[in-house]
């Protein structure tokens, strides 16, 4: 079977993408039925989480403002190196004191 989809008279035929479509349907309507269906309860942030976004409540929750003063903190040790090792361990320094907390 041809699957190009010029038509003999040149005409554009969409057959092909329809039935690809179709496809797509019918996999994603098996996996919605393999599931379990349980509701998924909302994540609820803790005090010492870190938030991203651009919001206010993200910017002025506890956690993220610790951990900008601790990025802020060890600004100096980060630019003062050349080394892509040393800035990485600094990096995973202020991620294992937010991790910490």
């Amino acid at each position: 079977m041809d699957r190009s989809p010029m038509r003999p008279d040149h005409s554009w035929s969409l057959d092909f993408h329809h039935e690809w479509l179709r496809k797509l349907l019918r996999e994603e309507e098996s996996l919605k039925s393999t599931c379990t269906g349980s509701p998924v309860a909302p994540i609820v942030p803790r005090e010492m989480d870190v938030l991203f976004g651009k919001s206010i409540r993200a910017r002025s929750a506890p956690g993220t403002r610790r951990a900008l003063h601790l990025v802020e903190h060890h600004y100096e040790e980060y630019t003062r190196t050349s080394s892509k090792y040393d800035k990485k361990a600094c990096a995973n320094g202020i991620i294992a004191q937010v991790h910490a907390s």
